[in-house]
């Protein structure tokens, strides 16, 4: 069915019960491409100005680490949730955040007036692999 633009499932082959209940329980891997993701340099200036709408130290989250957390607007109201990570890529710190499909005009027009130097990534795929055997899953690739 249509949401924010894509095409999205909404039925599984062996029900949505089913499959809640197969992640819980061992791993399920998803396709969250439609969702909202930006590339921003942990520098000094951008991390001030992002600490300013997430309510999150963002100066002291580890490097390869997430965190959830929210988008917030002056009075402190939610305006979106979102996964930041802080990573490495060719010895530069980033912060990369995902956000939900359905605010990413929203969301993007925060960080473009707030950040310096951001990439939004556009038609890039985007995989989630989740629940208790996820490890597992992926040191398969290794």
């Amino acid at each position: 069915m249509p949401f924010a633009g894509y095409s999205m499932p909404i039925n599984y082959t062996k029900g949505i019960i089913k499959e809640h209940l197969h992640t819980r329980k061992y791993a399920g891997i998803f396709d969250v491409s439609h969702m909202g993701q930006i590339l921003i340099p942990n520098t000094p200036n951008n991390c001030k100005e992002l600490e300013k709408i997430i309510p999150f130290d963002l100066f002291n989250l580890k490097l390869n680490k997430s965190a959830y957390s929210f988008i917030l607007n002056v009075n402190g109201g939610i305006i979106d949730d979102i996964i930041i990570s802080k990573i490495n890529i060719n010895n530069s710190e980033y912060f990369f955040l995902v956000y939900n499909a359905s605010r990413k005009n929203i969301d993007e027009k925060i960080f473009i007036n707030k950040t310096n130097n951001y990439l939004i990534l556009k038609d890039h795929s985007f995989l989630a692999i989740q629940g208790p055997l996820s490890s597992q899953v992926i040191s398969n690739f290794s």
